[in-house]
């Protein structure tokens, strides 16, 4: 048995939503009172435009120091040190659904090395980071841009 903080009720544990950071491994308000909580936020906010840009940035903010270490203001340098563009082809088009560059990083060390559009960023990774065979795919394009130069 656990008692909501918010209506002061008695309940069985299957009434909290788990939660692995709480002490009991339940949240403190029943299923109940987060669900209308939450429905009652979601109303005022849907349709706020300063709440989604402050969710947004939080979000971000969020991301960017857990993921990588890094500050908004850190990453904003490193985007001013670049020219504000990818490293790698210079857009300025983040790319698919992202607000901002990817944060580029290898996944051995976690070194960051740079901030990349969405497809230079995947580009590397199906390449497996792997420098020699960017090198080989790169020779291959340039032979068969000759090959299919002089072929038409």
């Amino acid at each position: 048995m656990k008692t909501c903080r918010v209506c002061g009720e008695a309940k069985p544990l299957a009434e909290f939503y788990a939660h692995p950071m709480m002490a009991d491994g339940h949240l403190n308000e029943c299923k109940v009172c987060k669900r209308s909580y939450q429905r009652t936020r979601n109303d005022l906010v849907k349709d706020d435009p300063d709440y989604k840009a402050a969710r947004a940035k939080w979000a971000r903010k969020g991301k960017l120091r857990h993921a990588y270490g890094l500050t908004v203001d850190e990453y904003k340098a490193m985007l001013a040190e670049q020219g504000g563009c990818c490293a790698i082809c210079g857009t300025t088009d983040p790319g698919l659904d992202h607000r901002d560059l990817p944060v580029d990083h290898d996944h051995k060390t976690g070194d960051i090395r740079g901030l990349l559009c969405h497809a230079c960023n995947v580009g590397l990774g199906r390449f497996g980071d792997d420098p020699d065979r960017l090198i080989a795919a790169a020779a291959y394009l340039l032979a068969r841009q000759d090959v299919l130069g002089q072929v038409f």
